[in-house]
Order: structure tokens, then sequence, then C-alpha cells
């Protein structure tokens, strides 16, 4: 009787011959044989011809033959049998990641950094697990312990724990890991662009124009950047420079959506309804489910049709 380790290897070669079907039902089987020794309670015993075994190596074969429950069921197995395998939880945390299931995955990067608690590495990979599932304090904690973890942290690291805080509402925080940021890189545009988005959220909106000013020079693409850029002007009354950030936008993203829209809306506002419609009609084109851009375009040609009645 084949040992189940065995099996799987061989189901892996009968895969790689252009057999999948067949190399399933072999794995399968393999799988039954595992659980069924684990609920016995006999030991999984590795025969000496597969002494070299890695768990990861049979996990690695039910992967490739797109078996998930075996996968995650073997997985687990081989945790219980390893449990401080930390190989195997950030194997089976990436494997959850894939299939979007970060809660889970996070759990398994928090048990690496439990049993391994001075590898930042572990810490990282928690923290972005938890910002895909919108757990900002808990990605805030784990940043802070990547910062207090790596011995020079990169302008990055303190971007992302910058914005962590943000979102977990610490924005004075924030500030501070902004500048730690600006200090490694003062021409960082995620570093700019945070700490314009920040000084606005607290309202400072003079503070915040060189730094958004920054971030347009260093990532003129991002249309983020100059409606922000454009907003801090609006809330100085410095409508002049807000209308040329917005066509210095323009000239750099034309096919920006929420440019168009705002540059129509300041035509608008400065009373000009036929200047705004071509920017209404782009914004509309570009993004056709926005029911605000529809009806400001439509109250525009209404507008304008009085005008010629």
């Amino acid at each position: 009787d084949m040992h189940p380790f065995l099996q799987l290897r061989k189901a892996q070669k009968t895969d790689a011959d252009g057999e999948r079907a067949a190399a399933q039902t072999m794995a399968r089987s393999a799988v039954q044989e595992i659980v069924q020794m684990v609920s016995k309670q006999e030991p999984l015993y590795v025969p000496q011809f597969v002494a070299d075994w890695d768990p990861l190596e049979l996990i690695a074969i039910l992967q490739s033959l797109e078996l998930q429950a075996e996968t995650l069921q073997v997985a687990h197995i081989l945790l219980q049998l390893r449990p401080n395998d930390t190989g195997l939880m950030l194997y089976l945390s990436d494997y959850l990641e894939q299939m979007e299931d970060y809660n889970a995955a996070g759990h398994y990067a928090f048990a690496a950094a439990v049993i391994e608690p001075t590898k930042a590495d572990h810490f990282k990979r928690l923290a972005i697990l938890q910002e895909k599932g919108d757990d900002w304090k808990g990605a805030y904690g784990s940043w802070a312990q990547v910062i207090r973890l790596v011995e020079n942290p990169a302008a990055g690291d303190w971007v992302k724990f910058g914005q962590s805080a943000y979102f977990a509402d610490m924005p004075r925080i924030a500030v501070k890991a902004c500048e730690s940021a600006l200090e490694k890189d003062p021409v960082d545009e995620t570093a700019n662009a945070l700490m314009g988005k920040v000084l606005q959220h607290l309202e400072d909106f003079e503070a915040s124009v060189p730094f958004l000013l920054q971030a347009t020079k260093a990532g003129p693409q991002q249309a983020d950047h100059w409606l922000r850029l454009a907003r801090s002007y609006e809330s100085l009354d410095l409508r002049d420079h807000a209308v040329s950030a917005l066509q210095a936008g323009y000239k750099a993203v034309p096919e920006s959506g929420d440019i168009n829209f705002a540059l129509g809306k300041m035509c608008r506002e400065a009373g000009d309804d036929e200047k705004s419609l071509p920017f209404f009609e782009m914004a509309a084109e570009l993004d056709p489910e926005s029911s605000e851009t529809a009806y400001e375009l439509a109250d525009s040609l209404m507008s304008l049709e009085k005008r010629v009645k």
C-alpha cells in the first residue's frame, strides 16, 4: 500500500504526463487517507525514502492540481502536526489572500508574527491584509511594529504608517509620520500627497498647498493631486489659482472624468454655461453612470436654451 505522500508525488507526475483528471482522483484519495490516519491518531510516519519531505511540497502539489478544499484541509492537518511552522502559516496566509479571505489570511500572518515577533516582514504582511480588510486600527498597530523593528524605516514604511493613522482617525500622528517620510525623501509623491490630504482634513488649507504642489510635480498623471490642490485654493478664496490648477490637471490627464467635471462646475459658477458644456459632455462620456454629471449637463443645456429663446 503506497504511502499517501508518495501517492501525491505520483499524482504530480501523472498530471505532468497530461492526465489531469486521473491525477486529481489519485490526489483526492491520498488526502482521504491522510485525514483517516490523523483521525485514528496514527502517526503520519514518513518512510525512510521520503525523509526529506517538505510539508509545503505536498500543499503545492494539491494547489497545482486546483484542489482548493483539499489544499486547505491538508494545510490545516500539517499545521496541527507542526504548530510552529511559520513557513506553512505564511503559505496558508498567501493562499487565503488569493481567495480574498483577508480575515483568515490575517489570522495566519498574525500567528507567524507571534511566533517570530522580531521579524518586521510578518507585521508588514499582517498590516497589508488588515488594510485589505478595512481594519485600519489593526493596520496602524502592525505598521507601528514595523517602524519599531526596522532599524532604518524607508520613506514608504513611514507613509504606510501615516496612511493607517489617517484612516484610523489619528491625523496628528499621520502628520508626524509624513514628516519622517519627507525627511527621508522630500520629493516622495505619496508622502507629499498624504501630507496634503491630512492637512486638508485638519482644515489647514494654506499649509497643504506646497505639499500638493510637490505631489502634482512628482505624479502629474494622478488626477486626485490636481483636484485636491484646486480644493485647497478654493478654500483659500484663490479662485484663479484653483482654475489654473484644474487646467494644468486637464492638460496632464485629459481623460479624467473628475477633472472635466470640476472644470465644468467652475465655468458654471462663473456664469459661463457655454464654456462648461464641453467639459460636462466629456465627463458624461467618461463616466456615463454619474447622475451628478448627467444633471449638470442637462441643467447647462436648459440654461443655454432659455438664453437663446
